[in-house]
This record gives C-alpha cells, sequence and structure tokens, in this order.
C-alpha cells in the first residue's frame, strides 16, 4: 500500500497540465476496449484453455483479463513513453470507478456464477490508496515553487523510483505465492506466459 501511495503522490507531483487530457474521442475508446473489449478476450482464454492448463491458472488469467487497468501501472508506463500522462490518469481513474459496478457484472457472464464482490470496499480503497495521494502530489505542486521545481529538474529519477515502487508491489506478491508456484507444473506457468502475450498481441 505504501509503495501505491508513493506512487501516486509522485504522479501529482509531475503532473504538468490537466489540460491535456481533453481527449473525449481517445477517453470514450479507451474506455470501450478496457471494460467492453479486454474482459471479452477472457472468454476463449477460461474455455479453450480448460483441459490443457490448471484451472486455477485459467481463472486467474480470465480474471487479469475482466479488472480494469491497474492505475499504478497504467500511469507509470505512460510517463515511461513519454506519453500523455494526464489522460493516462483520467482514463484509469474513470475506468476504475466504473469497473468497481461493471466487474460484478462482467465477472458473473464469464465465470457462469455469481461471485461476491463489494463494491463499496473497492471504491474506498480506490479513493484512498490512489486518488487521494493524487491529489495531494497536485496540491503540493501546485502551492510550492520548490517542489515544483524539483519535479521538472528530477524528472527521470522520480520516475524510476515509481518503477523501484511496481517492481517492489510485484515482488512482495510472487514471494507470498512462492509456494504454490515452485509446486505448480512448468508447462503451465509457460502456457500462462504466452497466453498474456497473446492477450497483450491483440492491441499491437
Amino acid at each position: 500500500q505504501i509503495a501505491v501511495v508513493v506512487i501516486f503522490v509522485v504522479s501529482g507531483l509531475c503532473l504538468d497540465s490537466v489540460s491535456d487530457c481533453h481527449r473525449p474521442k481517445a477517453l470514450v475508446l479507451g474506455t470501450i476496449l478496457v471494460l467492453l473489449v479486454t474482459p471479452l478476450i477472457a472468454w476463449p482464454i477460461l474455455h479453450f484453455g480448460q483441459g490443457h492448463v490448471n484451472q486455477t491458472l485459467l481463472e486467474g488469467m480470465a480474471l487479469f483479463c475482466i479488472v480494469p487497468t491497474t492505475l499504478s501501472s497504467g500511469v507509470t508506463m505512460v510517463t515511461q513513453a513519454r506519453g500523455n500522462v494526464s489522460l493516462a490518469v483520467l482514463l484509469t481513474t474513470l475506468t476504475n470507478l466504473m469497473g468497481v459496478f461493471t466487474m460484478p457484472w462482467s465477472v458473473s457472464r464469464i465465470f457462469a456464477a455469481t461471485v461476491p464482490i463489494k463494491p463499496l470496499d473497492m471504491l474506498h480503497e480506490l479513493i484512498w490508496l490512489t486518488l487521494a495521494p493524487l491529489a495531494v502530489g497536485m496540491g503540493l505542486r501546485k502551492v510550492s515553487p520548490v517542489l515544483r521545481q524539483f519535479s521538472k529538474d528530477r524528472k527521470k529519477p522520480l520516475g524510476l523510483s515509481q518503477n523501484s515502487c511496481i517492481l517492489c508491489v510485484v515482488w512482495l506478491m510472487t514471494s507470498s505465492a512462492q509456494e504454490k508456484i515452485v509446486h505448480t507444473a512448468s508447462s503451465d506457468l509457460w502456457s500462462c506466459a504466452v497466453l498474456a502475450a497473446g492477450g497483450h498481441f491483440v492491441y499491437r
């Protein structure tokens, strides 16, 4: 949680202008791709992989397709690619907020079962772990000329700090699942890697 907070404080601190997010067509297209198109990829992954890949891994891959882009990785990757960061922040925030309410429907359709999801808990976590730190970073940039200049002069190191935080999150999550990973067949792990690469290839 600390790593996620740091990512968004830094994102807010480095956000040059919010006016660049006024891209209605890009926003609508991105929302459709994230909330409607990408979840559809979960269906062939879940159903055509049955009997060939570990069922738990398949369900995890399908769920990966259903959930919206994580705010931390989405914003950080766009920042590193020198893309439209303000649009990335708006798009990922909007899709995550909408995803709180669309995910129960998507999950129930893909998995053909009722999955208990608590939208209010997800919304609360989204606000306090992402939106609030982002607002803090933006506020600090606005009220402090020193921090504003610091964020301009040290944009690359700050970007690297965001990447480090993401790596820490991945490392911690992977470490917590170490026992399961070790006892999983290598063929299943490679199959998941291929499925993940294929999912990304769709958008190339």
